[in-house]
């Protein structure tokens, strides 16, 4: 099993280990740039840690011959810095496959202190009508449906994995306890079986239950008080809810309609993003509307959740120096300070040649001030990395972590770290 490529010059491990420069993205790990990669390419997905401080994720593209489409990986910090990449898991190709595995795995992984890894896929049985699974990884290398969903509906039916787990602190980078719920969304069927999913543990099994049918789930967020928030994202705008439980219950309720008749639409609308800060302040990004019509960042002040503060507006345009709102924003986090950063795969104009940017990495401080702190390349060979899709998550010293799709010490993709 190919390890992959380790950082581990005297001076780049030197600098890993002191938290490197501000200002600079650092390549912890650099993708295979081959077409028949085993430890896969491209990552896209956001990263969780363990309690352990080692780094987990999922890598969308392998190859044929890894006989896989994507792949679970882990970052094991070394102790000087460096990180050693390890697969975990080789999923299933999602097409053409006879495979009775677990295929196309979506969004972020959630791992317990004995290192088992759980999350959710698209598809689970290499069957037409299959429509995904919540799974677990154990520790020791073998793979376990936990719970599949909507096993016996029709093709144009099927329910499939949407949101990525989620539990209380999760995008504050805390690893998860292996206690607490997990939270998850599968898309909405003609039939409701689609919504909001919690993960519950009963002395050594877990238990996967739908806790509200709903439609088009674009992000699941988790309070430290329990109070799951979920973002809707439509031709209708979009909307805000929150489940509370109460005994065996969960109560829903709309806390905010975007672009409603009585706002200005500053906050945008078709929401895609959603974090929540410890003192249950929520922030969030749209990709539409607001004042230049492309999107914007917002925040809901708790504990009411009454009053919508337009952040940023984003430009329109992919060349656009602040980021493109109308791309894939995904993965904010907040630090231990309540700083919020994070990532845009577009925008960031080239201060050389101008060029369209692939990729900023932002920065909201005291609750208010927006500012971009890092421009990605605009070449997909370029070093620093190119194309920064997979969000970001932070450390305890408040170090960003985080993936781009090209480009770093291979040109295939990177883990990198960066200090604001």
């Amino acid at each position: 099993m190919r390890t992959g490529l380790i950082i581990a010059a005297a001076a780049l491990a030197v600098a890993f280990a002191s938290g490197a420069s501000a200002g600079t993205p650092e390549a912890l790990y650099g993708f295979c740039q081959k077409t028949d990669c085993k430890d896969g390419r491209n990552p896209t997905q956001p990263l969780s840690w363990d309690s352990a401080g080692n780094l987990y994720a999922i890598s969308e593209f392998s190859s044929a011959q890894a006989k896989a489409d994507s792949i679970l990986y882990t970052l094991t910090a070394n102790g000087d810095g460096t990180y050693s990449e390890k697969v975990l898991w080789k999923f299933c190709p999602r097409f053409g496959h006879t495979c009775r595995k677990p295929s196309d795995p979506r969004g972020r992984v959630a791992v317990d202190p004995q290192g088992n890894v759980f999350g959710v896929t698209t598809k689970g049985d290499g069957g037409r009508s299959d429509s995904g699974v919540f799974y677990e990884l154990s520790a020791t290398g073998k793979i376990k449906t936990l719970t599949k969903f909507c096993a016996t509906c029709q093709p144009e039916l099927a329910a499939h994995a949407r949101a990525g787990m989620s539990w209380a602190g999760a995008e504050r980078g805390a690893p998860w306890d292996g206690i607490s719920p997990l939270y998850f969304a599968t898309t909405r069927t003609l039939d409701g079986a689609g919504g909001i999913w919690a993960v519950t543990k009963n002395r050594h099994k877990f238990k996967a239950e739908m806790i509200w049918q709903t439609t088009n789930v674009n992000a699941v967020a988790v309070s430290d008080s329990g109070v799951v928030f979920y973002l809707i994202g439509d031709d209708q705008r979009g909307g805000l809810f929150k489940l509370v439980k109460s005994g065996d219950h969960y109560t829903n309720s709309q806390v905010w309609t975007f672009c409603a008749a009585h706002t200005a639409c500053n906050e945008g609308s078709n929401p895609l993003d959603l974090t929540i800060d410890a003192t249950g302040n929520i922030y969030g990004t749209t990709t539409k509307d607001a004042a230049n019509n492309s999107g914007a960042i917002w925040k809901l002040a708790a504990p009411n959740y009454t009053s919508m503060t337009a952040l940023h507006a984003f430009c329109k345009e992919k060349s656009c120096v602040d980021g493109n709102g109308s791309s894939a924003l995904n993965g904010m986090t907040v630090d231990g300070t309540g700083n919020v950063y994070g990532s845009t795969p577009w925008g960031g104009n080239s201060d050389i040649d101008n060029k369209n940017g692939f990729g900023t990495l932002f920065k909201i401080s005291g609750g208010s001030s927006f500012a971009n702190i890092y421009k990605f390349c605009n070449d997909a060979t370029c070093t620093d990395g190119h194309e920064a899709d997979g969000g970001v998550t932070v450390d305890q010293a408040g170090n960003l972590f985080g993936t781009t799709i090209e480009g770093g010490p291979t040109g295939a993709g990177m883990v990198y770290r960066f200090t604001p």
